[in-house]
Order: C-alpha cells, then structure tokens, then sequence
C-alpha cells in the first residue's frame, strides 16, 4: 500500500507552485507536471494528462481544478481542501495587499499623496 501524503506536504506543494507562477493557467500546467510527476511521484503521465484534460473542460481556473483532482486522488475530501487552500490562497494574499497599498495611501497624512487622489481613484473602488 502507499504512503499516505501529509495535507501539509500537499498544501505548501500547491502554494508554492501558486506564489511562483505567474502567466496563467497554461503555464502552472507543465510546473505541475514538474513537481507532481517527476518529483514527487504523486501522479502518472497519464493521469497527469487526464487531469489536464478535465481541468481545462471544467469550468474554473486549470490550476484550482488541477488541484482538485490530485488532492482528490492522494488524500479524499481533505486533500481536496488543503489543495485548493494552497492554490487559492497566494493570489488571494497577493490581491490583497496589493490593493490594500493605495487605500493606506490615500488615508494616510503625507500631503504629497492626498493631492495625488486622481491618481488611484480608479483602483479605489467602495
């Protein structure tokens, strides 16, 4: 029987291939390949190219349904969600602070910035 992965191994898999990749969808799938076929071992080369597959038919990211369907496979339901975790939550963080940046910054007290409002009034959206 094999080894069970931990849902710790699984998640940082999935958020660092998340965190690094940048390009879209198309590009995280020969990263994927990298780490979950050749590396890890986690998948064969025709179940990797299964997963493509059926990624790019279902609706939603390739990368989130990628993450799916390998969690899926190594650990059920939980893998499940450490897999998406791990691929949802970079872009998430990434997001937010970037958009976090110019709101501090049109709140904040330098005079040189609040006469700059015209500026990020349009990445300020309430």
């Amino acid at each position: 029987m094999e080894e069970k992965v931990s849902l710790f191994k699984l998640f940082c898999a999935t958020f660092t291939l998340s965190a690094f990749t940048f390009g879209g969808g198309y590009v995280i799938i020969t990263l994927m390949k990298d780490r979950f076929v050749d590396k890890y071992h986690w998948l064969e080369e025709n179940e990797m190219l299964d997963m493509v597959s059926i990624a790019q038919s279902a609706p939603g990211p390739i990368a989130v349904n990628g993450s799916v369907i390998t969690g899926y496979k190594l650990r059920g339901i939980p893998g499940v969600l450490a897999a998406v975790l791990g691929t949802a939550l970079p872009p998430f963080l990434i997001i937010t602070i970037i958009s976090w940046i110019p709101i501090r910054m049109w709140n904040g007290k330098r005079r040189w910035i609040r006469q700059k409002k015209s500026v990020w009034a349009p990445v300020h959206m309430n």
